[in-house]
């Protein structure tokens, strides 16, 4: 598995992912969805994660549609 860089520790650690709710605000739209975060297991700090990023637009994109209604195959 990939490590992270954490940027507080200056070290690559595994990080620890964990549910949130989340909030994404854009020029037009503002919202809350289920996401999750990467956390630096020796300081708590929160940490870039490619995964968690591509998960969290994959969320923000399902949220978007569901609110206004567009169906998808």
């Amino acid at each position: 598995m990939k490590k992270d860089y954490c940027l507080v520790c200056n070290k690559k650690v595994n990080a620890i992912i964990i549910d949130k709710r989340k909030k994404y605000i854009d020029d037009e739209i503002a919202m809350e969805y289920e996401g999750k975060v990467a956390k630096c297991p020796v300081c708590g700090e929160e940490l870039f994660n490619e995964y968690v990023n591509e998960y969290n637009q994959k969320k923000i994109k399902e949220k978007y549609k569901e609110e206004n209604e567009i169906i998808t195959i």
